[in-house]
């Protein structure tokens, strides 16, 4: 019995010292090298092909359009603000919108498309102004404000719409607010149209009266709804020509928009 059983152990001990099968063994991990190694290099092509469209990618974006905003200034004054402009491939594009109304000085009601004809006309209304637009000097202010501003391409008198424009908010009666130009006696005429904004609330009223030396030249009573007023004064030997907004009267307390239109001086 006790044989039996020693042989038994010799027999279990002789199976479990048997050597492992090598070549087995390395074929198999050849086999997953061989597979890891191609995997590697399909990730290195993936790597390349990414490379390359980031490098296309960045030359696309190099070479696209690029939009800037700057003012036009001629002689030290801002002619036009925040002009947008495309800089592409070394050339400079500006929207057709803003070169015609800085330049030609006509509104957006004086040109049309024509689709049909493949034609931009200008209209028999379009006359170019000879003069100096007061929008193009640099006044002093002063008085009771809300806000005030140039060339706003959103207000209209009566539905008209003028390109260049100086308007004044304020939503107090009787507050009064103005601006001085140091026109140095260099004009004989200032022309405008004058009106309260369709924006202002019902009711609206408003005076704008124009002062050349502190003297009164012309004042001019303005309500909402009603037809642009044409001013023409005779500015000659003027040096300090000032505009005086107050706004009258309203309904409610809601905000009066008083607007002066093309405003220009003539030599």
């Amino acid at each position: 019995m006790s044989f039996f059983i020693v042989v038994l152990l010799w027999t279990a001990t002789g199976f479990a010292a048997a050597k492992p099968d090598y070549k087995q063994l390395y074929e198999k991990l050849l086999k997953q090298y061989n597979s890891l190694k191609t995997e590697n290099a399909n990730l290195k092509k993936q790597i390349a092909s990414l490379q390359n469209q980031v490098k296309l990618l960045n030359q696309k974006v190099a070479s696209m359009p690029k939009e800037y905003e700057y003012d036009l200034v001629k002689d030290d004054v801002t002619i036009s603000e925040k002009l947008p402009f495309i800089s592409y491939k070394g050339r400079r594009y500006v929207h057709f919108d803003s070169i015609i109304t800085t330049f030609l000085c006509i509104t957006s009601k004086d040109y049309v498309f024509d689709a049909q004809e493949k034609k931009v006309k200008i209209l028999s209304s379009f006359k170019k102004k000879e003069g100096t637009w007061l929008t193009d000097l640099k006044p002093t202010h002063l008085g009771m404000f809300s806000s005030f501003g140039f060339n706003d391409e959103n207000i209209t008198v009566n539905y008209q719409k003028f390109f260049k424009n100086i308007w004044w908010k304020h939503w107090t009666n009787e507050a009064q607010f103005s601006l001085t130009y140091k026109i140095e006696g260099k004009y004989k005429k200032f022309s405008c149209w004058l009106g309260i904004a369709d924006c202002s609330t019902n009711g609206s009223k408003g005076v704008v009266r124009i002062l050349g030396d502190d003297r009164l030249l012309g004042e001019y009573k303005l309500e909402l709804n009603r037809k642009p007023t044409l001013a023409e004064i005779n500015v000659e030997g003027i040096n300090a020509l000032t505009l005086q907004f107050e706004r009258t009267i309203a309904n409610d307390l809601g905000d009066t928009y008083i607007c002066i239109g093309d405003p220009l001086l003539v030599p």
